[in-house]
């Protein structure tokens, strides 16, 4: 049985506490840290060929963006995690840089085994994102109500919510333009429409989005599925016809 490979790791933190607790997270472990640096441009300085994976202990905010990103070209054969303890992203930014500037979010308040672990399938080239992080990115209820109001009148048409309750159990486009005789490329419009409305970037959001909403957005009729029946996952983003 062949013997599993050590990763080069090269850690970055500007907080002391954090750095200790990262050198003590990885030793003993096949993860080495090979350079130990407190700012992204440092990293980006050095630029070590032979880096596997970059592990950043910082708050993802704003200001992080665009270092990121240098740092992906770079690094772009190294697998860039980061570890923090809160994001502070609007939703567009953070989809932005997910998966093509970063590989990884891990909270802080996650276990050692599911950290380690986490990296463990970055590793293997999956990308690891947290649910519960995409949750707290879908616009709240009192956005929702703050938007409908700021429009001076209904956030939906009858058709937009019967869109929304399909987008909210999980169907595809061709479902959807049967059902209410339409076209595909009229159903794909309304998505495109709904995603801008409701400030989601894919079907997936959408539907988590409608789901934690309610019956905020469904005006006095109910135009879809009845409620009474439990409405099946949302599907992955891009899984329809």
């Amino acid at each position: 049985m062949e013997a599993e490979r050590d990763f080069e790791v090269i850690a970055i933190t500007e907080h002391t506490l954090t750095r200790e607790g990262i050198k003590a997270f990885f030793a003993n472990t096949r993860y080495k840290i090979r350079h130990d640096f407190a700012t992204i441009n440092k990293a980006i300085e050095v630029a070590d060929d032979h880096c596997d994976l970059i592990f950043i202990g910082s708050r993802l905010d704003e200001e992080m963006v665009v270092p990121l990103k240098a740092l992906r070209q770079v690094y772009p054969h190294s697998r860039i995690v980061f570890y923090a303890q809160r994001v502070q992203l609007p939703r567009s930014l953070l989809i932005d840089i997910f998966g093509a500037n970063l590989d990884a979010c891990l909270l802080s308040d996650s276990s050692l085994d599911v950290l380690r672990k986490s990296l463990d399938l970055v590793m293997m080239g999956e990308n690891v994102f947290p649910f519960s992080l995409l949750l707290t990115t879908v616009p709240s209820e009192g956005e929702a109500a703050d938007y409908a109001q700021a429009s001076n009148g209904p956030m939906f048409s009858d058709r937009e919510r019967q869109v929304l309750h399909f987008l909210r159990d999980g169907r595809s486009n061709k479902f959807i333009a049967r059902e209410l005789q339409l076209s595909e490329a009229t159903i794909k419009v309304h998505i495109k429409t709904l995603l801008r409305k409701i400030g989601c970037t894919n079907r997936t959001q959408a539907a988590i989005w409608v789901t934690k909403q309610g019956t905020l957005w469904t005006g006095e009729e109910d135009h879809g599925q009845s409620d009474l029946h439990p409405s099946p996952a949302p599907v992955p983003a891009g899984h329809h016809s």
